[in-house]
């Protein structure tokens, strides 16, 4: 017997429960059960997290560039050292007199150190007006990306997913709906749900 619309309709209702259940989830929340989707002051709580998530992504994006820049600046003040530690060497190991000694320091040791102490404030500014919060909200994402690892885990076994074909068992849902197979798609749907809600 044919299913009806409102049968189908029905059907495709619980897929979209279960897949709101999986987006919030994939989106930085462990949601335990549908109800929490409808209920208002829970739903507002799940969305505020998953706002601050997309905002510490999206500052760390941003700073990609600053932090770029603080390591040219990092090498340029190391760079700055160095010339001095070599050109003081140099002077050591070869002046023969003081008139040499003070032409080395006027053309090359002031130079190097005036690059190296510029660069340390440049880089120390940086780091406080940018770089500190991007590191800040690196870490929360660094969080974030090993859950989602962790959670990947979890939906291959959740989702039954075939690495070779990449089956699995929203496919299923779907096809069973296309096939109008609505004793097939109670069973798979009540596995995946019980599966989805309490199966870590």
């Amino acid at each position: 017997m044919e299913p009806s619309i409102s049968n189908l309709l029905n059907a495709l209702s619980k897929v979209l429960e279960l897949v709101s259940l999986i987006e919030k989830d994939f989106s930085g929340v462990r949601v335990r059960s549908p109800s929490v989707l409808i209920k208002d002051e829970l739903l507002e709580q799940v969305e505020e997290v998953i706002k601050k998530i997309s905002e510490d992504i999206a500052i760390v994006e941003r700073g990609i560039k600053d932090m770029k820049t603080w390591f040219v600046l990092r090498k340029q003040a190391l760079s700055g050292i160095n010339n001095l530690h070599h050109s003081l060497k140099k002077t050591v190991d070869e002046a023969g007199s003081t008139e040499e000694i003070k032409e080395s320091i006027r053309m090359f040791s002031l130079s190097a150190q005036e690059d190296f102490i510029h660069n340390i404030f440049r880089i120390e500014k940086l780091w406080n007006d940018s770089v500190l919060n991007v590191t800040q909200a690196m870490n929360r994402v660094l969080s974030i990306m090993l859950v989602t690892q962790e959670k990947i885990e979890r939906y291959k076994t959740q989702l039954d997913l075939d690495e070779q074909d990449y089956s699995n068992i929203l496919e299923r849902l779907l096809k069973s709906l296309l096939e109008k197979n609505l004793s097939n798609f109670t069973e798979i749907e009540n596995q995946f749900r019980e599966k989805l809600i309490h199966g870590e």
